[in-house]
């Protein structure tokens, strides 16, 4: 997550790599925050990266954005997006595997619906599919 976030915050514009397909809230440290992040960067991939973090001077978390726009991550220029597509695939992963443990869950304490099975099933299947 530090990695995914702290690229994007460097290079707003990496924003454009991050789908809509991954929950609006997960339980895993910084999620909530990159999501913001990733949200307020596509409004504008030409925002500069003191502008983007800008938008939250007054909050808790900008001491964080600070030290992760300081952040010396060592990618190279050139491998910047890949790496930055490569986390987004290791946090999609990682959103697939919080809801199947959700359901997993569920599945042994009071069972899961027929539609849920059928979730589960696809979940599982698109898990398979997604390269870390």
């Amino acid at each position: 997550m530090r990695l995914a976030l702290g690229l994007m915050l460097q290079n707003p514009q990496l924003a454009a790599d991050v789908t809509d397909d991954l929950p609006n809230s997960l339980d895993i440290p910084g999620f909530d925050l990159f999501s913001q992040v990733a949200a307020r960067a596509k409004q504008d991939l030409n925002i500069n990266p003191a502008a983007l973090i800008d938008f939250w001077r007054d909050e808790k978390d900008y001491a964080v954005l600070v030290k992760l726009l300081q952040w010396e991550h060592n990618v190279p220029e050139k491998g910047l997006q890949q790496e930055f597509i490569g986390a987004i695939q290791k946090i999609k992963k990682a959103c697939i595997d919080d809801i199947i443990d959700k359901l997993l869950s569920k599945a042994a304490q009071i069972g899961l619906s027929n539609d849920e099975k059928i979730h589960l099933n696809q979940l599982i299947n698109s898990n398979k599919e997604v390269k870390v």
